[in-house]
């Protein structure tokens, strides 16, 4: 089966060689390399005509407008292989990537294969984002998106490989003109599909540049905001027509805001215009909910007060987090759980609703020790408990759940969860 592998190129002269080498270098599988040079400035060019006089395999095509959309479309429209797949010019594709993948499509039968991928920073070092490490931990094959719906958070192209007809029969296009591109037509690829596969395999190094130049790196901008608005809504119409309900709540709640911290990182100091259009954007996609969603519980506030204009609030925040990523807790006022403390923070009058948090995120563990005692046959436990600094012993124990007595700033917090 050939693979056509379609690379959008615009001014990656640095990074260029070592992308090309990678696809290039790939064994057991039969390549067909489309690059789209899309206005590039720089020698990327003639390093693209360089590669495509050596080596056959290599297609060099030109597009004048359209963005990276735009050349990833007319990428697709000239490819010829049986399957389909994406890469950056600036990333890495792993050792035997592609022949896994496709022989994975081979045997499953399913409409295209997810893998795994991890960040490549300036310093040579790899990480890995804790959502890509849950969905991509285990090789699943037929799977459908309501079995899984936190995949539909993974809406990158480069770590997927397509048949080439699924793509072709749902007219899936990416829009052009718009720095986020690649969530609309991966998310409506998720909606459409009969069935994918996904494999834990390592298949793509994700470069972090460290002249900060990539699209993700610049989140402060209006124009990069008016995009993500723009994108946000458009994947939204289409999970809301598409998606079943189950799938429309993990988006709405843990997928869509799942990167709003980085605009809200960018309150302190931004325009008026960029405050105002933020805030636009919250409020007509969550509708006054965001503190509803199931973000980290310090990003839930930022949205909350977002929502409710207070500008010198959410700029705190910000700022606050830029020294220190930890928030302190204390007791709710019923004793039942705990909440932010933002005393710290120079925000007030912030309801303990909004800063309650869940109890999946007290972050605390327990160990179970048992002894026997002589006043009785029955056996005594005790749970001990940590968190942070702090420990306590239960105060309740049955056989399913422990309650614990937790000293914090305000009080003492009862806390129960699950042995």
């Amino acid at each position: 089966m050939r693979l056509s592998v379609v690379i959008p190129v615009r001014n990656v002269e640095p990074w260029l060689p070592e992308a090309l080498d990678s696809i290039l270098a790939q064994e057991g599988i039969d390549l067909e390399v489309i690059a789209v040079d899309n206005g590039s400035t720089d020698r990327s060019p003639a390093i693209l005509a360089d590669y495509a006089h050596r080596d056959p395999r290599v297609v060099v095509l030109s597009r004048a407008a359209g963005g990276t959309g735009g050349a990833r479309n007319v990428g697709v429209a000239r490819a010829t292989g049986e399957l389909l797949t994406f890469a950056d010019p600036d990333d890495i594709v792993t050792p035997g990537a592609y022949a896994l993948m496709a022989s994975q499509l081979r045997d499953s039968g399913s409409d295209f294969v997810v893998g795994h991928f991890v960040r490549l920073h300036p310093d040579g070092s790899q990480s890995s984002l804790p959502w890509a490490d849950r969905v991509h931990g285990q090789r699943q094959e037929q799977v459908r998106l309501d079995d899984l719906p936190e995949i539909v958070g993974d809406v990158f192209v480069w770590n997927k490989v397509f048949r080439t007809p699924f793509w072709r029969q749902h007219s899936l296009k990416f829009p052009e003109n718009t720095r986020y591109q690649d969530q609309p037509a991966i998310t409506e690829a998720f909606l459409r599909t009969g069935s994918f596969d996904v494999i834990s395999d390592l298949v793509y190094l994700w470069r972090v540049r460290e002249d900060g130049s990539s699209v993700t790196q610049g989140r402060d901008d209006l124009r990069n905001l008016r995009d993500r608005v723009t994108t946000k809504t458009d994947t939204w119409a289409l999970v809301q027509e598409l998606a079943t309900p189950a799938t429309r709540e993990v988006f709405r709640n843990r997928v869509m805001p799942g990167d709003m911290h980085h605009y809200f990182a960018a309150v302190p100091g931004c325009a008026q215009e960029y405050w105002d259009e933020l805030r636009d954007m919250v409020l007509a996609l969550w509708d006054g909910g965001f503190a509803q969603t199931s973000v980290l519980p310090i990003q839930r506030v930022q949205g909350w007060l977002v929502e409710q204009n207070r500008r010198d609030c959410a700029a705190a925040v910000a700022s606050y987090l830029r020294e220190r990523p930890m928030v302190p807790v204390g007791a709710t006022t019923d004793g039942t759980g705990l909440a932010l403390l933002l005393d710290d923070l120079g925000v007030d009058e912030v309801p303990e609703d909004v800063r309650r948090l869940t109890p999946a995120e007290w972050g605390w563990t327990t160990s179970v020790k048992r002894t026997l005692t002589w006043r009785g046959p029955r056996e005594q436990i005790q749970v001990q408990v940590q968190r942070a600094g702090w420990s306590g012993v239960a105060s309740t124990v049955d056989a399913t759940t422990v309650t614990v007595e937790v000293p914090t700033p305000t009080g003492t917090a009862h806390l129960t969860a699950p042995l």
